[in-house]
């Protein structure tokens, strides 16, 4: 139930925006009723909260895929697979209504912060246990992989603004020609090894 009606709340986001997104709307689109989504959401805050957390945890998913594997890949396929199969997505849309909503909507912002803080330290720990800087420490990977979400999340907006949305990949493609050289797939046996020396 929670997730069929999350699912209906991502699609009002995407297709309506935030301000249009309503109980009701998202009663209609779900076909449960209202009673049902009130039980488990009593407030919109609630339902757009729990909305938000459940984008963000596909979006950890995603960035831990390479390493359930066992394979980390190049940080050009990394970035270039975050933003097909992530960010240039309807659920990543949806998420920057809920984003953009949060900065004026004070109860929404108190409700999200935090959670966004948290996934902000869990994909940072993330990126830094899979690259490390070419000639710098891992803060440098950190920092790069901010400005990397920063760029990518811009370019969802930026849309708007260009005639061909294909330029959009064009430009992640050049990106990932500037970035890619800065870091490496970090090699876990390696670091293994080094801890194992210290220790």
């Amino acid at each position: 139930m929670r997730d069929t009606v999350c699912k209906a709340a991502v699609s009002c986001l995407y297709e309506l925006g935030y301000n249009e997104t309503t109980i009701s709307r998202i009663v209609e689109r779900a076909g449960v009723s209202r009673g049902a989504v009130q039980h488990h959401f009593p407030t919109k805050e609630d339902l757009i909260t729990a909305t938000a957390e459940r984008l963000l945890e596909r979006s950890m998913d995603f960035s831990g895929a390479g390493d359930r594997k066992g394979q980390s890949g190049s940080t050009a396929d990394e970035l270039m697979k975050a933003w097909v199969n992530l960010i240039n997505t309807r659920q990543y849309q949806a998420l920057l209504e809920i984003l953009t909503a949060a900065r004026t909507d004070k109860r929404l912002r108190e409700r999200i912060s935090p959670i966004l803080q948290r996934w902000n330290a869990i994909i940072d720990k993330q990126m830094v246990e899979k690259f490390e800087s070419v000639d710098r420490d891992d803060q440098d990977v950190q920092l790069l992989m901010v400005m990397n979400r920063s760029l990518m999340r811009g370019l969802v907006i930026q849309d708007r603004y260009m005639s061909d949305p294909a330029y959009a990949l064009t430009v992640v493609k050049r990106w990932i020609e500037l970035i890619s050289p800065l870091l490496q797939p970090r090699d876990t046996a390696r670091q293994t090894n080094k801890s194992k020396a210290k220790a």
